[in-house]
C-alpha cells in the first residue's frame, strides 16, 4: 500500500493529511502558534507523528509552508530554512516540498528557491483542481485568510504569486472565519438609526461573529477564545458587545446576534470585492474549500454564481464518508500531486 503524507504548516496551525493508494484516510489539526517559537513546531510535529506511521521507509511526505510568514522571522526565506531544518529532521523517508509553479522539491533544493516554497499552499489545492480538469474560482476560506484563484482550461489563471502581489489583485484577503479580529471586518456597524464605529481592540474575533451566526459548530475553533474566556454563544455576545462599548446588559443576545449578521454582510461584500478584482465578470462558478465554506454558498447566491464543494470538484475519495475534507486542501492536494494520482 502506498502511503503518503500531506503537511500543510501554518502560522497558527499545523495541519496533515494522510492518504493511502490516493484514498484519504485520516486528518488532523493541531494548534500550532509559531510565532511562539520554533520549540512549538517541534511539539506539533511531534504530536502529529504519534498518529502515523511516519518512521515507515514506504512512507512519502510532502510539506508546503505558509508559516514563515511570522514575525518570529526577519524574513520569509529565514523562515522556509529554519522550518525545512525543523522537517528534514523530524521526517524521515522520502520528502518533497511544493514549491508552487515549480511542482516539487528536494528539500536541499527547496532551500535553493525560498521564494517559490513560500506560501504557495493555495497554488496546491488550484492545480489540483486543473489537473481534475475543474474550471472555475477556487474560493478556499480559512481561519485568518481567504484565497481567490481562477482555473480554467487546465490552468491556475493567478495573476499574482507572492503574498504581496496576491493581495494587490485581490487573490489573497485576510478574512477568515475563526482568528480575523472583528475590528478588521469593518469600521462601524449600524445600532437603529445611528452608525457605531467599532472600538480598535481585540475584544472579539470572527469566531464569536460565526458563533453568533449560526454558521460555526461547536467544536469548529481549536483556539481558546480572545479573552480566554467560554467558547459559548453567551460568551460571544460577551465580547461582541464589548467591540461597541456595550455590556450583555445593555443589548443581549438579540442586540449580539443582529451585529453579528451585519459583520458577516460585512465579510460577504470584502470577498464580492475581492472575487470581482480576481475573476472579473465570469460568471465561473465557485469552488468552495476551508472552513468557512458556508460564507463561500452564501457568496455565490449572493453574486449568482454556482457553487461546487472541493472535493467534489477534484473527485477526492475519503476512507469515511463524513471525514472532515474542505478545511485540509492543501494538505490533500500536495499529497496527491505527490502521489502521482493526478498527472
Amino acid at each position: 500500500m502506498s502511503t503518503v503524507v500531506g503537511w500543510d504548516i501554518g502560522g497558527a496551525n499545523l495541519k496533515l493529511s494522510v492518504l493511502n493508494d490516493a484514498v484519504v484516510q485520516t486528518t488532523l489539526q493541531l494548534p500550532c502558534p509559531l510565532w511562539r517559537g520554533l520549540e512549538r513546531l517541534e511539539q506539533a510535529l511531534g504530536q502529529a507523528c504519534q498518529h502515523i506511521d511516519s518512521a515507515s521507509s514506504s512512507t512519502r511526505h510532502v510539506v508546503t509552508l505558509t508559516g514563515e510568514l511570522v514575525d518570529l522571522f526577519p524574513d520569509r526565506t529565514t523562515g522556509v530554512c529554519r522550518i525545512l531544518e525543523i522537517v528534514t529532521a523530524r521526517l524521515p523517508g522520502p520528502l518533497s516540498i511544493y514549491a508552487g509553479p515549480r511542482g516539487l522539491l528536494s528539500a536541499a533544493e527547496a532551500r535553493q528557491h525560498p521564494a517559490s516554497v513560500a506560501s504557495a499552499n493555495w497554488h496546491g489545492s488550484a492545480r489540483l483542481l486543473a489537473l481534475a480538469g475543474a474550471d472555475g474560482v477556487l474560493v478556499d476560506v480559512g481561519s485568518t485568510t481567504s484565497d481567490l484563484i481562477p482555473v480554467r482550461a487546465g490552468e491556475v489563471c493567478h495573476q499574482g504569486l507572492t503574498d504581496h502581489e496576491r493581495l494587490v489583485s485581490g487573490e489573497l484577503v485576510y478574512a477568515g472565519v475563526l482568528r480575523t479580529p472583528v475590528m478588521a471586518m469593518a469600521r462601524s456597524v449600524r445600532m437603529g438609526r445611528r452608525q457605531v464605529p467599532l472600538i480598535a481592540e481585540l475584544f472579539a474575533n470572527a469566531a464569536d461573529v460565526y458563533r453568533l451566526t449560526g454558521d460555526l459548530g461547536a467544536d469548529a475553533d481549536p483556539w481558546p477564545p480572545v479573552d480566554g474566556g467560554a467558547a459559548t454563544t453567551e460568551g460571544s455576545a460577551r465580547r461582541l458587545l464589548r467591540m461597541v462599548g456595550l455590556d450583555f446588559a445593555d443589548a443581549g443576545l438579540d442586540g449580539a446576534r443582529a451585529l453579528a449578521r451585519q459583520l458577516r454582510g460585512q465579510q460577504l461584500r470584502t470577498l464580492a470585492r475581492a472575487l470581482g478584482k480576481a475573476d472579473g465578470d465570469t460568471g465561473a462558478g465557485l469552488i468552495a474549500a476551508g472552513n468557512g465554506r458556508f460564507l463561500v454558498r452564501q457568496l455565490a447566491q449572493q453574486v449568482g454564481r454556482p457553487c461546487e464543494d472541493y472535493e467534489q470538484a477534484c473527485a477526492i475519495r475519503a476512507l469515511d464518508p463524513d471525514m472532515d475534507l474542505a478545511n485540509f486542501a492543501p494538505a490533500i492536494a500536495v499529497a496527491l500531486l505527490r502521489g502521482g494520482a493526478h498527472g
